[in-house]
């Protein structure tokens, strides 16, 4: 089970100190592994230098230690429940057995927050239970309440008042920073489980304050994933009516249009044509169109000086299969082979808060990482394979653990080159690369 898919890893939260915890009954391997205890029903994941334990229902307590001096602290696992839990030779199954079945089967089909919603319905009791079946992606927001509420003090800086899913649904709402409005209340409720991503949710609470957008969402059917993306961007102002409810009546895992395409497609017309309305696109067959459009034209326009430069070393190193793109000519070429807007990030990744890599297996797609938050860590921005076609569940995990492994290592300086002198540090105007007027021409969207 570890070094392929763990079911549970996590983020340290503010140290708890020191931890009775009676170890006696159980034998941690010395290797990397996952040991249930049938005595106390904890249990445990001994991973290189640490070691997480995770108490069993109703507790539903999490603590992770240095392996070689125990001094425990409080973490957040990414836990997920079993689809079948095997309560004999599984430990995790085992582990998932003692929850009572009623709340694994409201629970299991979250994608992400398992952990927290498992956590909160053991504190909260069968109205926490209720909310999860009537407005399933409200209830995943409560469990999470402090990323809405206080978000750079963490969980345990947030709690969630005990009486709080016996309010009315708006007045929950209202609580998380919502408008408290039954508008809200039934947008929220059509948000399917892959859709729910806190930064997307947390974006939400702010668009739904803009007249236009909740209009639009109030008249589609479901939010799936691409569509709650394009409203945490915004970009779901530039998609007609029409061709929303298109992208609604898709599926999430392969929708009618990519938000990332959507999304490279005003970036680019930005560029192209500084000052001019963004388009609005009443089809994906026009979407695509201005996409392969622009790229061409992003392409064919960078200044000569700039697609020799040098660009910063990559914060990680490549491997045999995941290759860093160090010049404008490979973020040129890797553009034109996998139909994407690799080069318009030329100036991003010159000023050192950008990498771009390209991957040859288990797929071809390209790799994006942003350098964000007050630690300036590297992450996951986009991995897409060509056109922005998503890739394989296979190659995100394969990606996850280089990531991963190159993080436990120092990262490299960059330092941004002469190249990136720019006038706005998050759109820089294109007029700096064109080797001519930038062209006019493309056709009614």
């Amino acid at each position: 089970m570890h070094g392929t898919h763990s079911p549970f890893s996590g983020a340290s939260l503010p140290p708890s100190g020191p931890l009775p915890l009676r170890e006696d009954s159980v034998e941690l391997p010395s290797s990397p592994g996952v040991v249930f205890d049938r005595v106390t029903g904890r249990l445990y994941e001994v991973e290189t230098g640490q070691v997480m334990v995770l108490f069993p229902w109703p507790e539903m307590a999490a603590y992770r230690s240095p392996v070689c001096h125990r001094h425990w602290s409080s973490c957040l696992p990414a836990f997920h429940l079993p689809l079948e839990p095997d309560g004999r030779d599984d430990p995790v199954g085992r582990y998932a057995t003692l929850i009572p079945a009623d709340v694994r089967r409201v629970v299991t089909p979250y994608a992400r927050g398992q952990w927290q919603l498992l956590a909160w319905i053991a504190r909260s009791g069968p109205a926490a239970l209720d909310l999860c079946v009537s407005n399933p992606a409200l209830a995943f927001m409560v469990a999470s309440a402090w990323q809405f509420r206080n978000p750079g003090g963490g969980p345990t800086c947030e709690p969630i008042p005990a009486l709080l899913p016996y309010r009315k649904q708006r007045s929950i709402l209202g609580w998380l920073g919502f408008p408290g409005t039954d508008a809200a209340r039934h947008i929220v409720r059509k948000i399917t489980y892959p859709a729910m991503n806190l930064e997307w949710l947390v974006a939400l609470r702010e668009r739904l304050r803009v007249a236009e957008i909740a209009k639009r969402l109030a008249h589609v059917p479901r939010i799936n994933a691409a569509i709650l993306r394009m409203t945490a961007e915004s970009s779901i102002l530039h998609v007609s009516p029409r061709l929303l409810q298109e992208i609604a009546d898709g599926s999430d895992a392969a929708p009618p249009v990519q938000p990332d395409t959507l999304a490279d497609t005003l970036q680019m017309w930005r560029q192209v044509r500084p000052g001019r309305p963004l388009p609005l696109f009443h089809s994906a067959d026009r979407v695509r169109d201005a996409h392969e459009e622009l790229t061409v034209l992003v392409d064919r326009h960078i200044r000569p000086t700039l697609r020799a430069t040098a660009l910063p070393p990559p914060p990680f190193p490549g491997t045999s299969i995941i290759r860093p793109l160090t010049s404008v000519s490979e973020l040129r070429r890797e553009g034109r082979r996998q139909h994407n807007c690799a080069a318009s990030y030329a100036v991003r990744v010159a000023r050192g808060n950008y990498a771009m890599y390209r991957v040859l297996a288990p797929e071809r797609c390209t790799l994006g990482l942003i350098r964000r938050g007050r630690n300036g860590n590297w992450r996951i921005d986009q991995l897409k394979g060509p056109s922005n076609a998503a890739v394989s569940a296979e190659t995100r995990l394969m990606v996850r653990d280089w990531l991963k492994q190159a993080r436990a290592e120092p990262a490299r300086p960059v330092e941004a080159t002469a190249a990136a002198v720019v006038e706005d540090p998050e759109d820089p105007p294109m007029a700096n690369l064109w080797t001519e007027p930038p062209p006019d021409g493309l056709a009614p969207m």
